[in-house]
């Protein structure tokens, strides 16, 4: 009896001095709040990671302390035994050094960086570009409208419908190709040997289907009567020319030439069946002074432009027979 009375005579003090230990946090908590901490996203070129706006608080206090997840209660500031043991796996707080912290939103008005070129393929897929050839810039491409083609079409089937007429009529020609160069050039060149009548054209030409259609017809309405009338005792066999297309410019230095174009073509002799007869100033009166005369006045007509013997001294030697364009009709002289 008197054990027991003593026992409860001291009881509430010890009951002050014993302190009771606060319930220990539950696991399942302190779990997923690791399991927040850890996943935070290191790959900045994720779409899914979740960065930290401007001005945003940092992640880490300014004591250092590491980020507390939703509902984790604050730590007591002095140690004690509810702290969790190092050895519990589920229980243990990771090291301040092994929480991955997410890394700043890059600034929106920060200029663009340039994406990496990308890198040679190797292996199988490799490919040798050498064998390609350079790619051509776009300034190196000729300048060429709708309306250019147009009418580059439209000039291309005048020519083909040109060279029909001169098979039809039996002239004897080849096509060379067309000629380009600077501000000078012929769309399909014709190299004419002989004429309709028979009338050869040497040397070799280079001219506009349409020159060689007014030259056969020169030949056939004023060469061959003309020669017939003037000199009955020979036959007119060709034609001797000294030009046709040449890249120059007139005499005068003004214009480009027609023979620039392949429109004009000179003559500096007509060939006989006995010889030549070379353009030049004649005695008046003479066979070779009339058939000369009745050369050049046929000439207009057919060619827009007539220059001969006469007309100017670098004329004097041969006839100029172009198709330039004019308003105001041919000029002879």
């Amino acid at each position: 009896m008197t054990v027991a009375f003593i026992l409860c005579a001291f009881a509430p003090a010890f009951a002050e001095d014993v302190p009771i230990p606060e319930p220990k946090p539950d696991a399942a908590k302190l779990e997923a709040a690791q399991t927040s901490e850890t996943a935070a996203p290191t790959d900045e070129g994720s779409d899914d990671a979740v960065k930290p706006e401007s001005g945003e608080a940092s992640p880490s206090g300014p004591d250092g302390d590491r980020p507390r997840a939703a509902g984790e209660q604050a730590e007591p500031a002095t140690a004690d035994a509810s702290r969790p043991s190092e050895g519990d796996p589920l229980n243990s707080e990771p090291a301040e050094g092994d929480v991955p912290l997410p890394s700043a939103r890059p600034d929106p008005s920060a200029a663009p960086i340039d994406p990496p070129a990308p890198s040679e393929p190797t292996g199988s897929k490799a490919r040798d570009t050498r064998a390609l050839g350079a790619v051509p810039n776009r300034s190196e491409k000729p300048d060429i409208t709708p309306s250019a083609a147009v009418r580059a079409a439209r000039a291309v089937a005048a020519s083909l419908a040109c060279e029909d007429i001169l098979r039809e009529r039996g002239i004897e020609f080849d096509v060379r190709p067309s000629i380009s160069e600077d501000r000078c050039g012929v769309l399909r060149p014709v190299a004419v040997t002989k004429l309709s009548s028979g009338i050869t054209v040497e040397p070799a030409t280079a001219l506009w289907c349409p020159t060689v259609l007014a030259l056969d017809d020169w030949t056939r309405q004023t060469l061959l009567p003309a020669a017939k009338t003037f000199e009955p005792d020979h036959a007119l066999t060709g034609l001797r020319q000294v030009s046709t297309y040449v890249c120059r410019d007139r005499g005068s230095g003004q214009k480009i030439s027609e023979h620039a174009r392949g429109s004009a073509i000179d003559i500096g002799a007509f060939i006989f069946d006995d010889g030549e007869r070379s353009v030049s100033p004649r005695q008046k009166g003479s066979e070779g002074e009339a058939f000369q005369k009745a050369a050049h006045e046929g000439a207009c007509g057919p060619f827009s432009t007539v220059l001969g013997p006469g007309a100017d001294a670098d004329h004097a030697n041969h006839f100029h027979l172009d198709l330039a364009a004019r308003s105001n009709g041919p000029f002879c002289q």
